[in-house]
């Protein structure tokens, strides 16, 4: 080894120059570490430290088996970012088209262009079946095309696949019962009754005629055409019946009409005539409508009232509309032994406690009664028909046929005028020597049409053969009921005569 000063040679083992006694560069031999305990047994030499160097301290450096699982995490991640960033893009597109399909078929319901409108519900409901909106447009499509019952069928599928039996532990209702399609299960089912209910009152008063009052005398009226109709909860189940009085020609009698009484319910959406009946018969041949209520039950009553009284009451029970109590008396012969409940006799005394009871509550409804009683029966049919008419959403049904008649009017037409021709046309076909009468203040006017009384002034000579004859002449005989239309001139009678005015 060379002195790098003075440049002598000197022995390899030795630390200082010998001739000018400098240190000496030694080299340092590392030998290698068996383990850690004998690495540090042996000293700095043995265990590969460098002089002075700190114990424990070991070189730097990176394991390669480290390296290749850090390589196959990244790899993991890059491919699970790959993955959910496919699903987000796929979730994004089918969104965007869901989102197309129901604004497209609301477009289409809104044009009342059903057949596209059901397609893109359907294709919506392909994409997302768990989702309300693309049901509830289905069932409001189908309620418009009045198929109610489809509407229905759809939203019972939809409370199926969107939240099964899921019952709530702490009410015991399933969670349907609080969601959308619930809610517009109860609406169009109310919709399809109330609709099938107009459609029958419509029906009704085109066969039969809109209510009008006629009048025999000042003291007597009657009504005719469809002249009652009220919204009545019979059964307790939420859901109104119907009770509907007509005067039915078929039934009619010399000069007073008479009257079928019907009960109506919509159940599984299907109308169903529950009762038919003639309504309630009082002294003087008049007819009205009763309806009582006991222990918050609504019942029926039909009858009569005159020497012998028969009172029979017609409600729910058991699910069947029926006769559920009778009460019979007979005041001509002796009432203390011919009264009885239900066809089992009764004293007096307990047949008028049971008839209190079942009356208590009775509201009235004329139909040939007094003119009060049929002003209450028209008020309450105006006030059903504005009800079913609201559920329904028609506006102005009455106003707008008025209206177009009123605009197509030939002729107006004064009272005296109207009268005058009803007298000249009959006086002209008479065959005797009286004469015909209308008196003004027995005609009755509407928006369309007079109502008036025909009568009849005999002579003072077909007067006298009455007398001859031992009879009593009448001053002013009353013919009949002539009926005008205002619009159209057309005259009709209630003995079947009919013409034209003009």
């Amino acid at each position: 080894m060379y002195c790098s000063k003075c440049g002598t040679q000197n022995k390899d083992t030795a630390r200082f120059c010998k001739n000018c006694g400098e240190p000496l560069d030694v080299p340092v031999v590392s030998q290698p570490v068996k383990n850690a305990d004998s690495a540090g047994a042996e000293g700095p030499e043995k265990s590969g430290r460098r002089a002075g160097e700190a114990p424990g301290k070991k070189a730097s450096g990176i394991n390669r088996s480290n390296i290749k699982w850090i390589c196959i995490a990244v790899g993991i991640l890059i491919i699970a970012a790959v993955i959910a960033f496919s699903f987000m893009s796929k979730d994004k597109k089918e969104k965007e088209r869901y989102d197309n399909y129901l604004t497209s078929a609301d477009k289409y319901l809104e044009e009342m262009d059903y057949e596209n409108a059901e397609d893109a519900y359907l294709n919506a409901i392909k994409i997302d079946p768990k989702k309300e909106e693309p049901y509830l447009g289905l069932a409001d499509l189908y309620a418009l095309q009045g198929d109610y019952k489809k509407a229905d069928k759809i939203l019972l599928k939809a409370e199926e696949v969107i939240y099964g039996n899921t019952d709530d532990e702490s009410t015991g209702d399933t969670v349907s019962e609080w969601s959308g399609l619930s809610e517009k299960r109860k609406e169009l089912a109310d919709k399809a009754a109330a609709q099938a209910y107009y459609d029958l009152l419509m029906e009704y008063q085109d066969t039969y005629g809109n209510a009008r009052k006629v009048t025999i005398d000042t003291y007597w009226k009657y009504l005719e055409g469809l002249a009652f109709a009220k919204l009545i909860d019979f059964d307790g189940d939420g859901r109104d019946e119907l009770v509907v009085a007509y005067a039915d020609p078929a039934k009619e009698l010399d000069f007073i009409a008479r009257y079928s009484i019907e009960v109506w319910q919509y159940k599984d959406y299907e109308l169903q005539n529950m009762f038919s009946g003639e309504g309630y018969g009082n002294d003087g041949a008049t007819t009205t409508l009763y309806i009582t209520s006991v222990e918050d039950q609504y019942y029926l009553i039909e009858g009569s009232a005159d020497d012998f009284e028969y009172d029979y009451f017609w409600g729910f029970q058991d699910g069947d509309f029926k006769q559920v109590r009778s009460l019979e008396i007979d005041y001509g012969l002796y009432p203390e032994i011919n009264a009885r409940i239900d066809g089992e006799m009764v004293s007096e005394a307990e047949f008028n406690a049971e008839q209190g009871k079942w009356w208590a509550n009775c509201q009235t409804y004329g139909l040939s009664r007094v003119e009060e009683d049929e002003d209450v029966s028209l008020a309450e049919l105006q006030n059903t028909l504005d009800i079913l008419r609201e559920i329904l959403g028609i506006q102005n049904a009455d106003e707008e046929p008025a209206k177009k008649q009123t605009e197509d009017k030939v002729k107006d037409i004064t009272p005296e005028e109207m009268a005058t021709s009803i007298t000249d046309h009959y006086n002209e076909l008479a065959d005797n020597d009286g004469t015909y009468v209308v008196f003004m203040e027995e005609s009755v006017e509407s928006d369309l049409e007079y109502q008036v009384c025909l009568r009849y002034q005999m002579s003072d000579e077909e007067a006298e053969e009455i007398l001859a004859r031992g009879g009593t002449p009448s001053a002013n005989k009353l013919v009949g009921m002539v009926t005008v239309n205002k619009v159209t001139g057309e005259v009709t009678t209630d003995w079947g005569d009919t013409w034209n005015m003009w």
